[in-house]
């Protein structure tokens, strides 16, 4: 697109980028406008009523995506923002793996916010649901403590065999860009062993220990980003 600005947060573990100049921001709305599946879509139709109105434009105000999860990338899209990888194992007094536990997890705010009116909130659960339904599994009601406040999440986790199953055959379909893309790819990996109780024999948990350990190799460490040359060419 040209243009816009990249700010590494103060964490230094994320990014934020801004559009400010009337034309970057109207190739954005052109860009996402009628793809939107959550209640964030209340701000894209106040950035096109403004832009409409300063720039004698008729964008339409396009609703909720209502095409099926997995014949759309827009799953991929927010599990690179927002979802994580898990992996946990031991080894047992005959120094082979057991326990393996492997899920991804995706947490949202129960409520959305509206800037104009702070007073009024929007539940996420129906896209929550969405995606739970899709992945074969639920959505739970979790709290944590964050900066001294109480924050209420909906968390989906793939938890059961056919979750896993049918999450990766997806991302086979819409792979991940991001960082997370490596943690999927391994864990994938690690799947199939466990699938085939390969994990087991000597050979498999080399290769469990192997995986595992990519799966922590820093991303500036990574031996390739060649996957980046599929970005959008998923069909």
């Amino acid at each position: 697109m040209g243009g816009g600005n990249l700010f590494l947060r103060a964490n230094g573990k994320s990014c934020r980028i801004t559009f400010k100049k009337s034309d970057l921001l109207l190739k954005v709305v052109q860009f996402i406008n009628g793809y939107l599946r959550t209640p964030k879509i209340e701000a894209l139709h106040r950035l096109i009523t403004r832009l409409n109105s300063k720039h004698n434009t008729n964008i339409p105000l396009l609703g909720i995506d209502t095409t099926p999860l997995n014949y759309s990338s827009w799953l991929s899209g927010i599990l690179d923002a927002g979802g994580s990888f898990y992996l946990i194992w031991k080894l047992n007094k005959k120094d082979m793996p057991i326990g393996v536990t492997y899920y991804l997890r995706l947490s949202q705010r129960q409520n959305y916010t509206r800037k104009l009116d702070t007073s009024v909130n929007v539940s996420n659960y129906s896209f929550m649901l969405e995606i739970a339904a899709f992945l074969k599994t639920d959505v739970a009601s979790r709290e944590r403590n964050r900066n001294y406040m109480i924050e209420r999440l909906y968390e989906v986790r793939t938890h059961k065999l056919e979750s896993k199953i049918v999450l990766f055959d997806y991302l086979s379909k819409f792979p991940l860009f991001g960082y997370k893309y490596f943690d999927q790819f391994y864990l994938k990996k690690i799947h199939n062993l466990i699938l085939n109780k390969e994990h087991k024999t000597l050979e498999g948990k080399a290769k469990l220990i192997q995986y595992t350990n990519l799966m922590k190799v820093e991303v500036n460490n990574q031996p390739s980003w060649d996957h980046l040359n599929k970005f959008y060419k998923t069909n």
